[in-house]
């Protein structure tokens, strides 16, 4: 099910607002000399590729690869980070607006090795977002400020390929009846493809430090690296057919795996005003693939499946400390 932009809006400000309203009083009780709050609205751009793979049994042979690509998605995102003495605690999330935003390739192997298929989709941010839950302890040195980190993510990607083009050199449907490349004299191209859905469900655990240099007052630039300590991903494929043909059909992707993503980010910071600070970050987002379980309309095959994510965020952030 599509939701829409007021939809997507409506769930997200619910789930923040309980959030906030709990971090809110939990922190009126706290209050000393070094306690406070920050509340940050902020306004970003995603440059992400989402992969999407199916493997032979053996893991080693790749048979299906759909790479969803996100160029960009325009963000608008809101978190509280609670201060008390060298304790800090961020609750936050970041909506995506519903819109064009790229385009999903699709490709096919066969046992033999050839790619026979070759699909190009335009793609919509049909409903993303993701919340996030970080703990960090303060330790200044002079100008110096080391924080260990452990955060909780969780991603949440909805995807609609559609308007689609592509050539099939497969045995089925090439001009010879053989197994052709894609880009071969022999191969068909398809003029127009029914849709494809991509929902994807990531749940990370990771750990980390950031450290940030105050060269003058008021001024700080923070960099932090982080690596994935554990992360699970959920994918649901869908592919349309021909309304009323009974052919539509799904795939469930299950994979799970340690220390295998990585995060780096970096932010520079400026404070005025007392209760007033502007920052400019930068994240990127990245590791290799990760294998696990795949079903066929719910059902377990001996195939297994795969994903990666290379992505890269910029954000503009405007906070207001209360204290």
């Amino acid at each position: 099910m599509r939701l829409s932009n007021k939809g997507n809006l409506i769930f997200f400000m619910k789930k923040l607002f309980l959030c906030f309203t709990f971090l809110f009083f939990l922190a009126g009780g706290a209050f000393c000399e070094k306690c406070g709050i920050v509340f940050t609205p902020s306004f970003g751009l995603t440059f992400a590729d989402h992969g999407e793979y199916i493997f032979s049994p053996s893991g080693k042979r790749l048979y299906s690869y759909l790479e969803w690509k996100a160029e960009p998605l325009y963000q608008l995102g809101l978190e509280a980070t609670f201060i008390f003495k060298y304790f800090e605690f961020t609750l936050g999330g970041n909506l995506a607006i519903s819109r064009e935003c790229g385009q999903m390739f699709d490709s096919d192997w066969v046992s033999s090795g050839i790619k026979t298929t070759y699909s190009i989709h335009k793609n919509d941010a049909a409903g993303n977002y993701d919340f996030y839950a970080v703990l960090g302890f303060k330790v200044p040195i002079k100008k110096l400020t080391f924080t260990p980190e452990i955060a909780l993510w969780y991603y949440y990607e909805y995807f609609h390929a559609h308007d689609g083009y592509g050539w099939y050199g497969g045995e089925a449907y090439s001009k010879n009846g053989e197994d052709n490349p894609w880009n071969s004299i022999y191969a068909r191209k398809a003029k127009k493809l029914y849709p494809v859905d991509l929902t994807r469900k990531t749940f990370d655990f990771l750990g980390g430090i950031k450290i940030s240099y105050a060269p003058v007052k008021n001024l700080s630039i923070t960099a932090g690296t982080y690596i994935i300590l554990c992360t699970k991903v959920n994918n649901y494929d869908y592919h349309y057919a021909k309304p009323d043909s009974g052919n539509d059909f799904s795939i469930k992707e299950i994979q799970k795996s340690i220390n295998s993503r990585f995060k780096e980010t970096l932010c520079l910071s400026y404070a005025f005003g007392g209760n007033y600070i502007v920052s400019l970050s930068a994240s990127y987002l990245f590791g290799g693939i990760i294998q696990g379980e795949l079903y066929d309309d719910d059902e377990l095959t001996t195939q297994k499946s795969g994903s990666d994510i290379y992505s890269f965020n910029v954000k503009l952030s405007f906070g207001l400390i209360l204290q």
